[in-house]
């Protein structure tokens, strides 16, 4: 399968990824209250944690690569890749 011409990647900025992360805590929240591991009054807090030990630099992260992904023909993001090199020590 070809991927479309009108796809592009894009360095994810700060202000979008701010608007990703905040999404990215709320929804792992709910997923993590609808398994009944967390209950709702510590869910929010306990994925921001999580999300901050994974990304604590945001996209300066180290071995971190964030991306928008864009559709040039409408144009707007249409996703979203992050890399994660793991490096062995």
């Amino acid at each position: 399968m070809t991927p479309p011409d009108n796809l592009t990647l894009a360095d994810m900025d700060e202000a979008r990824f701010r608007e990703y992360r905040e999404r990215s805590v709320r929804d792992y929240a709910n997923e993590k209250i609808r398994a009944g591991t967390w209950s709702p009054e510590e869910a929010e807090t306990k994925a921001a944690q999580e999300m901050a030990a994974l990304l604590p630099e945001g996209t300066a992260t180290r071995n971190h690569f964030l991306y928008s992904v864009m559709d040039e023909s409408l144009p707007a993001e249409v996703g979203i890749l992050w890399i994660s090199q793991h490096v062995s020590q």
